[in-house]
């Protein structure tokens, strides 16, 4: 399975999408994102609550997270950053700052996917910042393809699924 994350900001326009793969290549779900949370929050606004908030809760959440957490650290052998990609066209009106700026992300960059490599597998990393010295316009776009295996997902969920009805039914026993 793999999933698509992709994030691009032009000007003022933002963009956020997921997208999950089967097969790699046979797309099963896409979500923008931005769009989602922005009715979200509008419905929330007009007081709709019956969606998103329940008086009555039967779990304990502390044991939750922590089974969860423990599912999570067994779950990241079995995904991995398959590619990195990272376009950045920096521009600040001033060429001095922009220079300063570029050179300073060129430096901090390695270090972040160092970083993020020592918590989640990345097979291939590709960045490129082009400095605009004329202009002042700021663009990114950022790529990230993930690679799960299903299989384990499936299996995690099963087993997480069991461990929280089991102290579904402790919490209520005592």
């Amino acid at each position: 399975m793999k999933v698509i994350i992709h994030y691009e900001k032009r000007g003022e326009n933002q963009d956020l999408t997921v997208s999950v793969y089967l097969f790699r290549y046979i797309r099963i779900y896409k979500l923008n994102l931005v769009e989602y949370m922005q009715t979200k929050i509008e419905e929330y606004l007009k007081g709709n609550y019956s969606k998103f908030f329940s008086t009555k809760s039967y779990i304990n959440y502390k044991n939750s997270a922590k089974i969860i957490w423990n599912r999570i650290e067994k779950f990241k052998k079995h995904i991995y950053i398959n590619s990195l990609d990272l376009k950045l066209h920096l521009g600040t009106g001033d060429p001095a700052v922009t220079a300063l700026l570029y050179g300073l992300i060129y430096s901090i960059l390695p270090n972040i996917v160092y970083f993020v490599h020592q918590f989640i597998t990345i097979k291939k990393h590709y960045y490129r910042i082009l400095p605009q010295f004329d202009s002042s316009a700021t663009n990114i776009s950022l790529t990230c393809e993930m690679m799960i295996h299903p299989v384990f997902v499936v299996y995690q969920y099963f087993i997480t699924k069991r461990r929280l009805k089991d102290d579904k039914f402790e919490s209520t026993s005592h």
